[in-house]
């Protein structure tokens, strides 16, 4: 089955210089049950992805880490003023820019695989010229592999 037949066509993307709030919520509102969204120039071109991961991490680098350890947690509310800090940060300033991005015209099987092996949860869809065209999530995938 192609990409075409899976993926979301409405899919909220970002712009890097929105502040990271914004982001969060375009997220929570837009896109619920997606964990990142793609980051677009004013032309619709992917130039970056972001994710809650990579909003987590800014606010608390090792915090992440810190969640699967039984080392000492960091206080509550060191993180949540960090959050509050990053909030107002354009999102240019923590989206990765290293985005794995597939056509319309994959393969279901090769997106599964390229997931799997880069521990990724969704990829944006492009059309020829680099222009966001939607995004692919595992859960697009397992519903149509089912």
């Amino acid at each position: 089955m192609k990409v075409a037949q899976l993926m979301t066509r409405r899919v909220p993307a970002v712009r890097e210089d929105v502040p990271v709030r914004e982001f969060v919520r375009a997220l929570y509102q837009e896109s619920p049950g997606t964990s990142g969204l793609p980051v677009v120039d004013p032309e619709g071109h992917v130039v970056g992805f972001i994710s809650e991961r990579d909003v987590i991490e800014a606010a608390l680098p090792d915090y992440l880490d810190l969640l699967q350890s039984e080392a000492i947690w960091p206080e509550v509310e060191q993180f949540s003023q960090k959050l509050r800090e990053v909030a107002e940060e354009p999102v240019r300033s923590y989206m990765r820019t290293d985005v794995v991005k597939v056509t319309e015209e994959e393969d279901d099987l090769y997106v599964a695989e390229l997931m799997i092996r880069r521990g990724l949860k969704a990829l944006p869809v492009v059309d020829a010229e680099g222009r966001l065209t939607g995004l692919v999530r595992r859960i697009d995938l397992l519903k149509g592999m089912l």
